[in-house]
């Protein structure tokens, strides 16, 4: 299974969320949040990822930021 986050954040994606919350932490707990309504018991998580893509829209998106995170693994019952 495989959980996505996206945001809005400040400063090359680096400073707190402007809209939405992409950082790990969150896609972390919301991965295991949805592992544990498919009745898993634990999780393990295979891969994680975080991008910010301040290089889309030049220079606005040097301080408003597109930020995705990803996480994936197995939800074991």
């Amino acid at each position: 299974m495989s959980t996505t986050n996206i945001a809005l954040h400040a400063l090359f994606g680096s400073a707190k969320p402007l809209a939405g919350n992409a950082t790990l932490e969150k896609t972390v707990e919301d991965f295991t949040a949805q592992a544990k309504e498919e009745g898993a018991s634990k999780v393990r998580i295979v891969q994680s990822s975080k991008t910010a893509l301040w290089f889309i829209f030049p220079p606005v998106s040097f301080f408003v930021t597109p930020v995705i995170s990803n996480v994936a693994g197995e939800a074991i019952k």
